[in-house]
């Protein structure tokens, strides 16, 4: 069973999305309740575009670990690609309420607020990743993108 959770992360990594899954789902059928493995064919099943897969398995997840801010920050970030904003916007909330000092928890969700016209809201966001993590230079960027949108040069 092992062997198939290490040639299933291996696919993965190598972008040998559908073989992946097939790895992982007959890991599954011996320990169905393997979050990790159930969390890395939800990223396969994104990758290989099969949206809905991917957010039913996130769901599995957030069901068996409801504590896991990855798990939501994953949900989001599928349901962005299924352009439901308001509901990756409701999982990043929820991975942010979990973490509130990681600052990628800020850096994601105002990347989605930015998605659906907070302007405000992201930079917010954006300000408050770079008082926790002052080395992130993509928060730094975005925040510039950002404010310059607001006409500030």
């Amino acid at each position: 069973m092992a062997n198939l959770f290490e040639i299933g992360t291996k696919q993965l990594e190598q972008g040998e999305f559908n073989e992946a899954i097939v790895s992982f789902t007959k890991y599954l059928e011996n320990d169905a309740q393997n979050v990790n493995v159930i969390c890395l064919r939800g990223v396969a099943y994104r990758k290989a575009e099969r949206f809905q897969d991917s957010v039913s398995d996130f769901k599995t997840a957030a069901n068996l670990i409801p504590t896991n801010a990855n798990v939501y920050s994953e949900l989001g970030v599928t349901l962005f690609h299924l352009k439901d904003l308001q509901g990756s916007l409701e999982n990043m909330n929820k991975a942010q309420e979990l973490e509130p000092e990681n600052s990628y928890r800020y850096s994601s969700r105002a990347y989605i607020k930015d998605s659906i016209g907070d302007l405000d809201g992201a930079i917010a966001d954006y300000q408050k990743c770079i008082e926790l993590d002052p080395e992130d230079a993509v928060a730094y960027n975005n925040l510039g993108m950002l404010e310059e949108k607001q006409g500030r040069i």
